[in-house]
């Protein structure tokens, strides 16, 4: 910039002032992208537009009216719940300070509520009567089977299940779709279920049946449930159950039928519990009514047989034996008894006398010929002084070679009475001990 100054007698100067001043440009905006009115829920698309450019950096800030604000130049859709006017305002700013502001309104239009109906079920062969309402105008989709489609009542005469789409159209031109289902009732056949069947008394057969929506039972007597597809079935005497299968709207029914004869179960009782001696045996002597053709014993172990009446039982520890009867039908009972095994003194047999000189020359534990014998694991003898005269140890029983002679360090321990202790194992590890008086004679 250049100032050039005159004075009144001809004389001049001038002086150069290079960038003196800045001129900005001021933007022009406006709104594009809305229209003057929109049916409620529509998204609607705004776009910030300005005619002139700056090297400035640029601000955008939009008010939409309807609680939502951005800055962007381009935002994202917004949406009106309510309907109404509302007014939409843009500003944008340089960072040098200029600035301009746009406005514009939209209307909000309402929706029409449109109810296409409550869904329905239909009988195979007859019609549904359908009824829109909530607009002004209405066209039905599909036409398929329909008396009319721009109407608000059509009637219906589909023969499948069919979804029906109605769209309404209120007096602002607004639009909104609503559907109705069409159920349809087919006849059906009830299937599933034998002529006869048999079970045993106190058993229980697992009915099924298939191909209806509802079923009921009759009698109800000996069922889980007499309304349901597969009750269980507990009839006491011969029994004859029917099944009526039925639609929801009782279009159609079916029946079925099956006979149940119920065969008389065996009786079994397997006796009171049994409390034994180790080593001992008893024979097991249950009570069974005369059909019974077959028994089985369980567990094996112990018994002479598992598939005969009285078997004889020798267990090595307490034991629960549990016996299963069959009659010719295939029914069958069971029944337990228990064995408690008895160990005490009375397992072993202990002389009251000896005579080394004599027939008894030993003095040793002894069990019964055929029966189980004993681990002793000690079998200590006293004299009447409290002297331990005599030991031994691990040994079964009815060993003679493990007993004593009557000496004592060498020489015979005198005519008089002795005590003894013996500790033996029966069953289970079990250690049991016990203790008694003798006589030593000569």
């Amino acid at each position: 910039m250049k100032l050039f100054v005159f004075t009144v007698y001809g004389c001049t100067d001038s002086l150069v002032k290079p960038n003196y001043c800045k001129v900005f440009t001021t933007p022009q905006i406006s709104i594009s992208g809305n229209n003057p009115s929109y049916c409620g829920q529509t998204p609607i698309t705004f776009s910030g537009n300005t005619s002139t450019t700056d090297t400035s950096a640029a601000a955008w800030h939009w008010d939409f009216g309807n609680g939502q604000t951005s800055s962007l130049q381009n935002p994202l859709q917004q949406q009106y719940t309510d309907t109404g006017s509302y007014n939409i305002q843009l500003i944008m700013s340089y960072s040098s300070g200029c600035g301009d502001t746009a406005a514009t309104n939209v209307r909000i239009l309402p929706v029409p509520n449109t109810f296409a109906g409550n869904d329905t079920s239909i009988c195979d062969g007859s019609s549904a009567q359908l009824h829109a309402s909530g607009a002004n105008t209405y066209i039905w989709q599909p036409a398929n089977n329909l008396s009319c489609i721009n109407c608000d009542n059509p009637v219906s005469n589909t023969n499948i299940e069919q979804y029906y789409y109605v769209k309404g159209t209120n007096n602002a031109g607004c639009e909104k779709t609503d559907s109705i289902y069409v159920d349809v009732k087919k006849r059906f056949s009830i299937t599933g279920l034998t002529n006869t069947a048999a079970i045993c008394d106190g058993k229980n057969l697992q009915l099924a049946v298939s191909g209806a929506e509802n079923y009921s039972w009759s009698p109800a007597a000996g069922l889980s449930n007499a309304h349901i597809s597969n009750p269980l079935a507990s009839p006491s005497t011969n029994t004859t159950y029917k099944v009526v299968g039925y639609d929801s709207i009782n279009c159609f029914k079916d029946s079925a039928s099956i006979s149940i004869e119920v065969y008389p179960a065996p009786r079994v009782n397997a006796g009171p519990d049994i409390i034994l001696n180790a080593g001992k045996d008893v024979t097991l002597t249950p009570q069974y009514s005369n059909d019974v053709s077959n028994w089985l014993w369980q567990p094996p172990t112990g018994l002479s047989c598992t598939d005969c009446a009285n078997p004889i039982a020798t267990p090595s520890n307490g034991t629960t034996y549990k016996i299963t009867v069959t009659n010719n039908n295939g029914c069958t009972a069971t029944d337990e008894i228990f064995i408690q095994l008895k160990c005490d003194k009375s397992n072993i047999f202990m002389p009251t006398a000896f005579s080394p000189n004599g027939m008894n020359r030993i003095f040793y534990p002894l069990t019964p010929a055929g029966t189980l014998t004993f681990t002793i694991t000690a079998f200590k003898i006293y004299n009447r002084l409290g002297e331990l005269v005599f030991y031994s140890g691990n040994f079964s029983t009815n060993d003679i070679s493990k007993g004593w002679n009557g000496k004592y360090k060498g020489t015979d321990a005198p005519v008089g009475a002795y005590v003894y202790t013996i500790e033996f194992v029966c069953g289970s590890q079990k250690v049991v001990s016990f203790s008694g008086n003798f006589l030593l004679l000569r």
